[in-house]
């Protein structure tokens, strides 16, 4: 339903907000950084797929982040479904003669009527 610039997009921002809050949290805590990076990676993973986070960080710079991406989420999910919503709901049909004509012209089907009726008629 997106183009997929617009998943290239969803995709980066899911590889690399995790590797900036874990730099960002590292400085503040002596977690290991790898144990931090996985967590950051899930955290953002499940933003992205509307789960709610199990603490809030408390640093200033982290929430600011967070929330950025809750919204962003939240714009990407609204994004998706108004597409996919209006790609299942119009229909487009595809007809492949435009006139009579053109259908008479082609050669590759037939057009059957009963004889004496007004169709008949009216095509005679």
């Amino acid at each position: 339903a997106f183009s997929s610039n617009i998943w290239i997009a969803i995709g980066a921002s899911i590889l690399i907000i995790p590797p900036i809050l874990t730099l960002v949290r590292h400085v503040h805590t002596r977690i290991p950084f790898s144990t931090l990076l996985l967590k950051h990676y899930q955290q953002i993973f499940g933003v992205y797929c509307q789960e709610p986070l199990a603490h809030f960080p408390d640093e200033t710079t982290l929430r600011i982040v967070y929330v950025s991406m809750f919204l962003t989420a939240l714009l990407v999910y609204n994004m998706y479904a108004a597409s996919l919503i209006s790609i299942l709901a119009v229909y487009v049909t595809y007809v492949p003669y435009t006139t009579l004509e053109e259908f008479a012209d082609d050669g590759t089907k037939k057009f059957a009527v009963l004889k004496g009726s007004s169709t008949y008629r009216m095509l005679k």
